[in-house]
């Protein structure tokens, strides 16, 4: 219990660092069009929830790790840049202290696209227009700051859901042929294809890679079974 209160001890962790890059965003109840499922019969129902606005930044992630040192300092050392180098295990304690879990696929899904099956977060990719996302197209070379593209946000309100990181989705189910995790949204290193909201990517779950970092979602899991 005192492990799991501490993001909201005071005398254990900044709060207001917490409260800032912790900020969830809502969800609402309803069908969505999953993958490329567009018939309204095949669509996926899930209940209110709530999902981080921005990835788990490197100012965050200290709060719950005053120790830990970035693995991959030359592609994201500011505060306000996504937490790079976090396998699985550690997203999932990560989140858990956080009080939240890692998001399952069709949530992170629905956030990132809304209702109506965007390709990316804003719409339609117009071409390789700068100032919406970064991916290896545009040739940053590193991780953005999470709260830079305002014009590449969700219709839910979620910062960097095509680009700059991976990020790691919990799932329900594991394949009786891989241990491999799946992982969202691109990253800098990839290209724009790949970031789209649909494109599933899969790393081993103890990899700590340069391009893969967390978003967190609220408890309870959120699908529901129909009949």
């Amino acid at each position: 219990h005192d492990f799991l209160g501490e993001h909201k001890n005071p005398d254990m962790v900044d709060v207001a660092t917490v409260n800032k890059w912790g900020e969830m965003v809502t969800v609402s109840a309803g069908k969505f069009i999953y993958q490329m499922d567009e018939d309204e019969d095949d669509q996926v129902d899930l209940r209110e929830y709530a999902i981080m606005k921005y990835p788990v930044t490197n100012a965050l992630y200290a709060e719950y790790d005053p120790n830990f040192e970035k693995p991959h300092p030359r592609f994201s050392v500011k505060n306000n840049q996504p937490v790079v180098g976090i396998n699985y295990f550690e997203a999932t304690i990560f989140a858990l202290w956080l009080g939240r879990r890692l998001p399952l696929e069709k949530e992170w899904e629905k956030a990132a696209r809304g209702v109506d099956g965007n390709p990316f977060p804003w719409g339609d990719a117009m071409g390789y227009q700068a100032g919406y996302t970064n991916t290896c197209d545009f040739m940053q070379g590193k991780t953005n700051t999470v709260n830079k593209y305002e014009n590449g946000i969700s219709p839910y309100g979620c910062f960097d859901m095509a680009g700059n990181v991976w990020e790691w989705c919990a799932q329900l189910y594991s394949s009786q042929y891989s241990t491999s995790k799946i992982t969202r949204g691109g990253s800098w290193l990839n290209y724009l294809v790949n970031a789209k909201c649909t494109f599933r990517n899969s790393f081993d779950p103890s990899e700590r890679h340069m391009t893969v970092g967390i978003r967190c979602a609220t408890l309870p899991l959120t699908e529901i079974d129909e009949e």
